[in-house]
């Protein structure tokens, strides 16, 4: 599976507006939740791929449940659009996470509060995340082009008044490690 996606910084937008918006363009509000990554640091190995990922994500929902998640993201192959294979599965608890630690390997974190909105195949998040403030994501998987994710996203954007923000492909981990924290 491929995901499409870009963030824009909400900074100075007033979200509760943005996402009365959403619903009134015909999103559902899917969930409101907590998710804590933990990155896997592979950077040391003899074969790493550079630009790839392993994530272990921890979900607890409003309702108190909680859910992990073991995803690897390959290498981008686009920089104007984050483009990239990701391949996920479900995990039963957070042992794995203890064993990359007891092998040595270190995890970094990016800690967040996802609303999450869908319509069709485009998913919108609005996240508050740590360290770096409010953003949006807009995502698709596996759209039949770039130029068509594009074209919704464009739409979107200037349904929304987002229009002309800058789009960011960068990943909040990259963010939070470009702003040292």
């Amino acid at each position: 599976m491929f995901e499409y996606e870009v963030k824009l910084s909400l900074d100075g937008f007033d979200v509760d507006f943005l996402k009365r918006k959403l619903c009134d363009l015909g999103f559902k509000h899917i969930s409101h939740r907590f998710e804590e990554d933990h990155y896997i640091d592979f950077r040391g190995c003899v074969n790493y791929v550079e630009d790839s990922a392993l994530r272990i994500r921890i979900y607890k929902s409003s309702d108190g449940g909680i859910r992990y998640k073991l995803t690897f993201k390959g290498p981008r192959s686009s920089m104007d659009v984050k483009v990239r294979e990701e391949i996920e599965m479900d995990l039963l608890d957070d042992r794995l996470l203890e064993i990359f630690r007891k092998l040595g390997f270190r995890d970094l974190i990016v800690r967040k509060v996802r609303d999450e909105y869908s319509r069709g195949d485009l998913k919108v998040y609005i996240d508050d995340v740590e360290g770096l403030g409010v953003f949006m994501e807009i995502e698709v998987l596996n759209p039949e082009s770039k130029e068509a994710y594009m074209n919704k996203l464009m739409e979107l954007l200037s349904s929304l008044n987002l229009s002309g923000r800058p789009l960011i492909v960068k990943t909040y981990l990259e963010l939070l490690l470009q702003r040292g924290s």
